[in-house]
Protein backbone atom coordinates (compact mmCIF):
# COMPACT_ATOMS: atom_id res chain seq x y z
CA UNK A 1 0.00 0.00 0.00
CA UNK A 2 1.41 2.99 -1.07
CA UNK A 3 1.51 6.23 1.64
CA UNK A 4 -0.70 9.57 1.48
CA UNK A 5 2.82 11.70 0.53
CA UNK A 6 4.13 8.99 -1.62
CA UNK A 7 0.84 9.62 -4.08
CA UNK A 8 0.69 13.36 -3.80
CA UNK A 9 4.25 13.49 -4.35
CA UNK A 10 3.71 11.51 -7.76
CA UNK A 11 0.54 13.35 -8.60
CA UNK A 12 2.45 16.54 -8.30
CA UNK A 13 5.18 14.94 -10.63
CA UNK A 14 2.65 14.25 -13.62
CA UNK A 15 1.15 17.45 -13.32
CA UNK A 16 4.02 19.25 -13.79
CA UNK A 17 5.21 17.14 -16.48
CA UNK A 18 1.81 17.26 -18.57
CA UNK A 19 2.22 21.43 -17.85
CA UNK A 20 6.10 21.20 -19.66
CA UNK A 21 4.75 18.82 -22.63
CA UNK A 22 7.64 16.29 -22.03
CA UNK A 23 5.82 12.93 -20.61
CA UNK A 24 8.32 11.01 -19.02
CA UNK A 25 7.33 7.42 -17.76
CA UNK A 26 6.08 7.71 -14.17
CA UNK A 27 5.41 4.83 -11.65
CA UNK A 28 1.49 4.32 -12.05
CA UNK A 29 -0.69 5.96 -9.29
CA UNK A 30 -2.97 3.65 -7.49
CA UNK A 31 -5.94 4.35 -7.10
CA UNK A 32 -7.22 5.80 -3.40
CA UNK A 33 -7.87 3.18 -1.33
CA UNK A 34 -11.20 3.99 1.03
CA UNK A 35 -11.83 3.99 4.82
CA UNK A 36 -10.11 0.78 6.52
CA UNK A 37 -8.45 -0.52 3.28
CA UNK A 38 -11.94 -0.88 1.60
CA UNK A 39 -11.95 0.34 -1.77
CA UNK A 40 -13.74 3.43 -2.29
CA UNK A 41 -17.64 3.04 -3.17
CA UNK A 42 -19.38 3.49 -6.21
CA UNK A 43 -22.41 5.06 -7.66
CA UNK A 44 -25.10 2.75 -7.06
CA UNK A 45 -26.14 1.56 -11.00
CA UNK A 46 -29.94 2.01 -11.64
CA UNK A 47 -29.96 0.79 -15.01
CA UNK A 48 -31.21 -2.35 -14.73
CA UNK A 49 -34.28 -1.70 -12.26
CA UNK A 50 -37.98 -1.80 -13.61
CA UNK A 51 -39.55 1.74 -13.52
CA UNK A 52 -42.34 2.10 -11.86
CA UNK A 53 -45.76 3.49 -14.40
CA UNK A 54 -48.76 4.87 -13.85
CA UNK A 55 -50.23 1.73 -15.31
CA UNK A 56 -48.38 -0.65 -12.61
CA UNK A 57 -49.16 1.86 -9.70
CA UNK A 58 -53.17 1.37 -9.65
CA UNK A 59 -54.66 5.03 -9.41
CA UNK A 60 -51.68 6.40 -8.94
CA UNK A 61 -51.84 7.52 -12.24
CA UNK A 62 -54.68 9.45 -11.96
CA UNK A 63 -53.51 11.19 -8.67
CA UNK A 64 -50.49 12.74 -10.37
CA UNK A 65 -52.66 14.21 -13.68
CA UNK A 66 -52.90 17.84 -14.02
CA UNK A 67 -56.79 17.55 -13.65
CA UNK A 68 -56.87 15.70 -9.85
CA UNK A 69 -54.24 18.61 -9.13
CA UNK A 70 -56.28 21.49 -10.39
CA UNK A 71 -59.58 20.29 -9.06
CA UNK A 72 -58.65 18.99 -5.42
CA UNK A 73 -56.40 22.25 -4.97
CA UNK A 74 -60.07 23.67 -5.70
CA UNK A 75 -61.83 21.64 -3.35
CA UNK A 76 -59.71 22.10 -0.21
CA UNK A 77 -60.10 25.92 -1.16
CA UNK A 78 -63.75 25.52 -0.26
CA UNK A 79 -63.64 22.74 2.21
CA UNK A 80 -60.65 24.38 4.51
CA UNK A 81 -61.50 21.96 7.28
CA UNK A 82 -61.04 17.98 7.76
CA UNK A 83 -64.73 16.36 7.21
CA UNK A 84 -63.75 13.76 10.51
CA UNK A 85 -64.58 17.42 12.73
CA UNK A 86 -61.17 17.36 14.73
CA UNK A 87 -60.71 21.25 13.40
CA UNK A 88 -57.45 20.51 11.70
CA UNK A 89 -56.51 22.10 8.35
CA UNK A 90 -58.04 19.89 5.77
CA UNK A 91 -54.58 19.17 3.12
CA UNK A 92 -55.58 15.74 1.40
CA UNK A 93 -58.80 14.96 -0.61
CA UNK A 94 -59.91 11.43 0.25
CA UNK A 95 -62.23 9.57 -1.54
CA UNK A 96 -65.17 8.43 0.83
CA UNK A 97 -65.80 5.21 -1.06
CA UNK A 98 -61.88 3.82 -2.05
CA UNK A 99 -61.18 3.88 -5.44
CA UNK A 100 -59.30 1.00 -6.62
CA UNK A 101 -58.08 1.31 -10.48
CA UNK A 102 -57.32 4.13 -12.42
CA UNK A 103 -60.37 5.39 -15.09
CA UNK A 104 -63.16 4.33 -12.38
CA UNK A 105 -65.53 6.82 -12.90
CA UNK A 106 -66.48 7.87 -9.21
CA UNK A 107 -62.62 9.21 -9.49
CA UNK A 108 -63.16 12.09 -10.27
CA UNK A 109 -66.69 12.44 -8.63
CA UNK A 110 -66.52 15.14 -6.00
CA UNK A 111 -69.66 13.66 -4.21
CA UNK A 112 -67.51 10.94 -3.21
CA UNK A 113 -64.69 13.58 -1.93
CA UNK A 114 -63.93 14.53 1.71
CA UNK A 115 -61.04 17.18 2.58
CA UNK A 116 -58.72 15.20 5.47
CA UNK A 117 -55.60 16.18 7.35
CA UNK A 118 -52.78 14.33 6.88
CA UNK A 119 -51.82 13.02 9.94
CA UNK A 120 -53.44 11.41 11.84
CA UNK A 121 -57.19 11.30 10.06
CA UNK A 122 -56.21 10.52 6.59
CA UNK A 123 -53.73 7.62 7.44
CA UNK A 124 -56.11 6.19 10.09
CA UNK A 125 -58.77 6.06 7.19
CA UNK A 126 -56.25 4.45 5.06
CA UNK A 127 -55.50 2.07 7.33
CA UNK A 128 -59.10 1.11 8.29
CA UNK A 129 -60.37 0.94 4.18
CA UNK A 130 -56.68 -1.95 3.87
CA UNK A 131 -58.19 -3.48 7.04
CA UNK A 132 -61.71 -3.79 5.60
CA UNK A 133 -60.19 -4.86 1.96
CA UNK A 134 -58.40 -7.37 3.88
CA UNK A 135 -61.65 -9.06 5.70
CA UNK A 136 -60.11 -7.63 8.72
CA UNK A 137 -62.32 -5.48 11.81
CA UNK A 138 -61.10 -2.03 11.61
CA UNK A 139 -59.80 0.28 14.49
CA UNK A 140 -62.54 2.52 16.35
CA UNK A 141 -61.96 6.14 14.90
CA UNK A 142 -60.85 8.04 17.85
CA UNK A 143 -62.54 11.56 17.76
CA UNK A 144 -59.79 14.17 19.01
CA UNK A 145 -60.38 17.74 20.39
CA UNK A 146 -62.84 19.13 22.82
CA UNK A 147 -65.88 21.42 21.92
CA UNK A 148 -66.73 24.89 23.12
CA UNK A 149 -67.13 24.43 26.83
CA UNK A 150 -63.93 22.07 27.25
CA UNK A 151 -65.49 18.93 27.40
CA UNK A 152 -63.77 15.71 25.23
CA UNK A 153 -65.93 15.33 21.87
CA UNK A 154 -65.37 11.62 21.48
CA UNK A 155 -68.01 9.62 23.55
CA UNK A 156 -65.51 6.83 24.39
CA UNK A 157 -63.49 9.53 26.49
CA UNK A 158 -62.89 8.53 30.06
CA UNK A 159 -63.92 11.81 31.15
CA UNK A 160 -67.38 11.51 29.34
CA UNK A 161 -68.18 8.56 31.34
CA UNK A 162 -68.04 9.73 34.67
Amino acid sequence: MMKRSDRLRLEAQARRERARGTRQPVAEIPPPVGVGGAAPRQPYDTTNRPRRTAKASGARGDYDSARWKSESKAYLERNPLCACGCGRKANIVDHVEPVQASGDPRFFDQSNWQGLARFPCHQQKSADDRAKAAGRKPRPITIRGCDAEGNPRDPRHWWSKG
